[in-house]
C-alpha cells in the first residue's frame, strides 16, 4: 500500500483516494504501524498527509477501540511528526473528543487515559485528559494523578501533583496529603528520618482520626520516639490488643516494668478474645496484624519477665509486623471515577 506513494503526476492523483483507504483501514489493524508510516509520511511532507486526512485518521483509531493504547514507540513519533505541522497531537485529539462527546463513553477512553498518564507522568496533557474525561476539573485530575503515583510508589511525584491539585483548590486532596503522609512514616527507617516524619504528619491534626494517630503513636514507639501516651490510651481503635501491646513496649523501654505487665497481661486477654471471635477478619485487611500472633507475642514477653528462657523473636517484642495496617487508610479514589482502565 506504502509503495503506492513513490507513483508521480496523475497516477499518483488516481490512486490517492484508494491509498487513503487502505491507510484508514490498515489504522483499524494495526494502529501501530500504520500512525507511525503517517508520522513518517508527514515528516516527508507527502501529499497524502494532510492536516484533515491526519485528523481522519487519527479519528478512525479513536472510534475503531481495537487499539486504544499506542506502543510508546509509534506514540512519540507521531507526537514528534505532528509538532511540526502548527497542530499537536494533544490539540487534536482534544478536538475530537470535544467534537463527538460520545467518545468519552467509548471502550477506547480508558487506554487512552492509561496511555496519556504513564507516557507523560510529570505533566500529562491536562486539556486533553479533561477532554476524554470522566474527570472535568483540572484540580480533580491533578488530585487523582497524585493517587496513581502513590499506587505506584513514586511518593515524591505524587508530593508535586498534590500540591499543583491543592492550589487549584480540590476539596479532597487533604485527605490524600494525610495518606502519603502516613505512608511515609512507614517506609523510612531511620530512627531520625522516622522522628521527622512523624512531626510532619502530627502537623496534619486535627485531619488525622484516632485509628490514624494510633498508627503514628505506635511507629513512634517502634522507632524509639515518645509517643503521646496521654491521647493513646484515650483513643477509639478497633484493635485495643494493639493498644496495649505498643503501650507496654514503651513502658519498658522507660524503665516501669509494673506497668508494662499490666498492659502485656491485657493484650493477652483482648487479643485472645479477638481470636475466639469468628466475624473479626471481615473488617481485615491483608496486612492487618493476626490477634493470634500478637497473643504470642505478648505471652512471650510475660514470660521472659518472669525469667523463664523463651526462643524465637516473639520475646525481643513485637516488629513491624504489629503494626497497625497503614493501608486502611487508603482513601481510594475520591472523584466521580478513576482514571483507570
Amino acid at each position: 500500500m506504502f509503495q503506492l506513494l513513490t507513483l508521480s503526476g496523475r497516477r499518483r492523483a488516481r490512486r490517492l483516494p484508494l491509498v487513503r483507504r487502505q491507510w484508514l483501514r490498515a489504522v483499524e489493524e494495526d494502529a501501530d504501524l500504520a500512525l507511525t508510516a503517517l508520522a513518517d509520511a508527514v515528516v516527508d511532507g507527502l501529499d497524502v498527509a494532510t492536516g484533515e486526512f491526519v485528523d481522519e485518521a487519527l479519528a478512525r483509531w479513536v472510534r475503531s477501540g481495537r487499539q486504544g493504547r499506542l506502543q510508546r514507540g509509534a506514540y512519540e513519533r507521531l507526537r514528534e511528526a505532528l509538532a511540526t505541522t502548527g497542530r499537536s497531537l494533544a490539540a487534536r485529539l482534544t478536538d475530537l473528543y470535544r467534537g463527538e462527546p460520545a467518545l468519552r463513553e467509548h471502550r477506547s477512553a480508558p487506554e487512552v487515559r492509561d496511555m496519556l498518564m504513564e507516557y507523560h507522568p510529570e505533566h500529562p496533557p491536562m486539556e486533553l485528559l479533561m477532554a476524554v474525561g470522566p474527570l472535568g476539573s483540572e484540580a480533580d485530575w491533578w488530585c487523582d494523578l497524585g493517587y496513581r503515583a502513590v499506587e505506584d510508589g513514586d511518593l515524591e511525584l505524587a508530593d508535586r501533583h498534590f500540591a499543583r491539585s491543592h492550589d487549584l483548590g480540590c476539596p479532597h486532596v487533604r485527605k490524600r496529603v494525610v495518606y502519603l503522609a502516613l505512608l511515609r512514616v512507614a517506609e523510612v527507617g531511620d530512627r531520625v528520618q522516622v522522628r521527622d516524619a512523624l512531626r510532619t504528619a502530627r502537623e496534619l491534626h486535627p485531619a488525622l482520626d484516632h485509628e490514624q494517630l494510633f498508627y503514628l503513636d505506635c511507629r513512634a514507639v517502634l522507632a524509639g520516639a515518645e509517643p503521646d501516651v496521654a491521647a493513646m490510651v484515650r483513643l477509639r481503635v478497633g484493635r485495643p490488643d494493639l493498644r496495649q501491646l505498643w503501650l507496654a513496649q514503651h513502658f519498658l523501654r522507660v524503665g516501669n516494668p509494673v506497668v508494662a505487665r499490666a498492659r502485656l497481661r491485657s493484650c493477652v486477654r483482648k487479643a485472645g478474645k479477638l481470636t475466639q471471635d469468628r466475624y473479626w477478619h471481615l473488617d481485615r485487611r491483608d496486612d492487618d496484624p493476626d490477634p493470634s500472633d500478637v497473643l504470642r507475642t505478648a505471652k512471650a514477653q510475660l514470660a521472659r519477665q518472669d525469667g523463664r528462657r523463651q526462643d524465637g523473636r516473639e520475646a525481643a517484642g513485637p516488629d513491624a509486623r504489629l503494626l497497625p495496617s497503614v493501608h486502611r487508610f487508603d482513601p481510594g479514589y475520591l472523584h466521580e471515577a478513576p482514571p483507570e482502565p
